[in-house]
């Protein structure tokens, strides 16, 4: 059933993501109808693009099997973005409507090397099912992100018989771009937006150790035989000791990857499950998994976990991460989302290697063991 307009829909975004700025404790009777009203557009909004997920899952699985490209070579889950996240945005852009998003649906898909999404890549713009449909948005393997961000995100269609072409992304990592991007989201936890690093505040030891970490992964994955005869490896080392020992982070990384207890089995529910609810609470520091059979159950459990009522509307101290997965992510959930789990042990693995390079430059500025 299709009733609301996608006037109507941007404008209740729009709403929402305005009253966030506000201390809104105090709202009255008319305005709590109407907050009421504007939650029920936005996931109804939310639920429309769950249709993306499940035609371009299903068309990726194809692909897979296509190229016989087995579990470990390629991982793939799909989410809907979480209210929250999608009220944060369009506040950070308050050019952009909510009816033109174009990442409230999003696949991540994680290959082990740079070869393999290399290959992913050609398989993906030879098919003919994927190659006029997945469009390269962003090449952030080419131009990479201020922060070190790197990936390839694909923009993808689907057909609404009533709202036209709906947009969903999809983003391609490989297994160590992936590990970077997840221990900044956790490092991140507790942060204002404007002191995120995945927002780019940029002045920070965090900013330089993690921009650092991402130019060493690149010259890893692209110099794989050869990287630690590197002289600009060598001095990119250096440059992460200098900053480590200043500011700590490997320590801090440390504390957070110990620091949540561990939930990750799922029930095994005597009903049909769609999908996986993974929930982090960030105060408690506890990670647990919820099957989910609807949508509508799955907003409910957010709209649970949240300060978000009719007479409330608030995330800035909400403790509880929750992000809606397709249950193909059930045998990977570790490896796909890490960061929804508390898990960055291999992150850590990777500093510690670098952490623990014996490079130093002599006094003529050449490389010495």
């Amino acid at each position: 059933m299709n009733k609301y307009s996608k006037n109507n829909v941007s404008k209740s975004g729009r709403e929402l993501a305005v009253l966030l700025n506000y201390d809104n404790t105090n709202i009255d009777f008319c305005e709590s109808h109407a907050i009421t009203e504007h939650i029920e557009i936005v996931n109804f909004w939310s639920e429309k693009h769950l249709a993306i997920l499940d035609k371009q899952i299903n068309s990726l699985q194809r692909l897979i099997d296509q190229h016989n490209i087995s579990n470990n070579q390629c991982m793939y889950a799909g989410r809907l973005k979480k209210l929250d996240t999608i009220l944060n945005k369009l506040n950070r852009m308050p050019k952009t409507k909510l009816s033109r998003l174009n990442d409230i649906a999003g696949i991540r898909i994680i290959v082990p090397t740079l070869a393999d999404l290399n290959y992913l890549l050609v398989a993906i713009n030879t098919s003919s099912q994927l190659k006029d449909n997945w469009i390269i948005r962003r090449d952030y393997l080419s131009n990479p992100k201020e922060n070190g961000y790197r990936a390839v995100h694909f923009e993808c269609t689907y057909e609404d018989s009533y709202y036209g072409n709906l947009k969903g992304e999809v983003q391609l990592r490989t297994e160590k771009q992936h590990a970077w991007a997840t221990a900044i989201e956790m490092i991140d936890i507790g942060k204002q937006i404007n002191q995120m690093l995945k927002f780019g505040a940029k002045d920070s030891d965090d900013y330089k150790f993690f921009s650092v970490a991402s130019d060493l992964i690149f010259l890893e994955e692209t110099n794989s035989s050869n990287y630690l005869g590197l002289e600009e490896y060598s001095l990119l080392c250096n440059k992460l000791q200098e900053i480590n020992r200043k500011a700590k982070v490997l320590e801090r990384l440390k504390t957070v990857n110990s620091s949540f207890f561990r939930n990750p089995e799922l029930e095994e529910d005597e009903y049909d499950y769609k999908y996986i609810a993974l929930v982090l609470n960030k105060e408690e520091q506890y990670i647990f998994t919820r099957n989910i059979s609807s949508h509508e159950e799955y907003f409910q459990l957010e709209l649970s976990l949240s300060e978000i009522s009719e007479h409330k509307l608030s995330f800035l101290n909400n403790p509880n991460n929750v992000v809606l997965v397709s249950p193909d992510a059930k045998d990977n959930l570790d490896e796909l989302y890490p960061n929804y789990l508390g898990d960055i042990s291999k992150f850590i693995y990777m500093c510690e290697n670098w952490l623990s390079q014996n490079y130093y430059l002599n006094g003529q500025g050449k490389r010495a063991l």
